[in-house]
């Protein structure tokens, strides 16, 4: 099942953090006495800095995880001063839940990783305006830790996350069939289950795009490899070169990422079936299995994205995140509001209950019985 390029290295794990860019330097500190360790991150010389955030020059995304700590408590602010503010005004979600993240990791021990997210975007947030992080220790056992975070504008909560980390165990290993990348990829179409490389697809015309709108400084990339009516393929990676023992930047960037076409793939099905359009469309809630760090963000991955119901306003989408070699690393959920305008909705209500009186059940608005049915709908 092997398609592109071999298996990374194993990775040791830091975090990402210091001070928020674009905030006055602090006073000078005292000189520090020989053999006493490392200088406090708000300490540390912008030199010193951009080696623990994994490049000489970091990117606008490395800057914007790299969080203020207030007091040495665990509260920490964010910002958008690296990337930018958002064209529409309102902060990415996919940032909020990085730079949450990022929070949660500042406060674990170094041998505890990331295994498991889930978010609630419970307020719209404002870009421009700070974000205040607060982490709640809930639990440190042997084996596992929680955190609780909860991000806050102007005194109100508009994201709340609880993360779970594990501390690295051998198991023994399972995936279930049919969920390989070579199956997915042979199943679309393509021959021997190997898909076109991202250079193969830019010299046949595809366009390399940035992978969030949020990303005004083009530190992102997506190349589109393939799409149906409810499911779509994609490569995703960060630009530039990221540290080879900064887990922890990989891990919240690849979160960063993942906040992408998740909505759009919702609605799509409705939009190219019954030409549907949507007054309103957001993200509600947002979760994340890593299966395992043994992955980098600087190198390209595939996102099988897809949808697989959507009723009362509500629909689920879903990522998942393999590795070129065809390992599945991470696998992503969402669900997200589309609304269509009420004097609409009225009318495509009263219609399908007709249709559904008429014909019995399953004939909707939705897909025939016999799409459903077919093996093409299988994945």
């Amino acid at each position: 099942s092997r398609l592109v390029g071999s298996r990374p290295p194993s990775l040791r794990r830091q975090k990402c953090c210091g001070r928020s860019p674009g905030r006055p330097a602090p006073s000078p500190a005292p000189p520090r006495p020989p053999g006493s360790g490392p200088p406090p991150r708000d300490e540390m010389d912008a030199e010193q800095r951009m080696r623990i955030l994994g490049s000489e020059i970091p990117s606008s995304l490395q800057l914007a995880l790299d969080l203020k700590q207030v007091a040495r408590c665990d509260i920490f602010i964010g910002s958008e001063d690296a990337i930018g503010q958002t064209y529409h005004g309102r902060v990415f979600g996919g940032q909020v839940l990085a730079q949450a993240l990022v929070a949660a990791l500042r406060t674990v021990p170094d041998d505890l990783h990331i295994h498991s997210l889930h978010g609630y975007f419970l307020l719209v947030g404002t870009s421009g305006v700070e974000l205040l992080f607060e982490v709640d220790r809930v639990r440190d056992g042997r084996s596992f830790a929680t955190r609780s975070v909860k991000a806050l504008q102007q005194n109100k909560a508009i994201f709340q996350l609880t993360a779970s980390f594990h501390k690295p165990e051998w198991g023994p290993a399972f995936q279930m069939p049919g969920t390989e990348l070579v199956e997915i990829v042979r199943e679309k179409g393509f021959t021997g289950g190997v898909l076109p490389t991202p250079q193969e697809l830019v010299a046949k015309g595809a366009q390399i795009e940035r992978g969030t709108f949020a990303d005004n400084k083009g530190d992102t990339q997506c190349v589109e490899i393939s799409r149906g009516v409810w499911w779509c393929l994609r490569y995703y990676r960060h630009r530039t070169r990221l540290s080879d023992d900064t887990p922890g930047v990989h891990a919240s960037i690849l979160a960063w990422l993942t906040d992408s076409y998740m909505v759009e793939i919702v609605c799509v099905p409705h939009e190219s079936r019954h030409g549907m359009e949507f007054s309103q469309r957001y993200s509600l809630d947002h979760s994340i299995h890593f299966h395992t760090l043994n992955f980098r963000a600087d190198e390209w991955m595939v996102f099988f994205i897809s949808t697989s119901v959507s009723g009362g306003s509500r629909g689920l989408a879903r990522i998942q995140v393999y590795t070129l070699d065809g390992r599945l690393v991470a696998t992503v959920t969402q669900e997200a509001v589309m609304r269509v305008p009420k004097e609409v909705a009225g009318k495509l209500r009263e219609a399908e209950e007709k249709l559904s009186s008429d014909q019995g059940a399953g004939a909707g608005m939705g897909f025939e019985l016999a799409e459903i049915k077919s093996p093409r709908a299988r994945l």
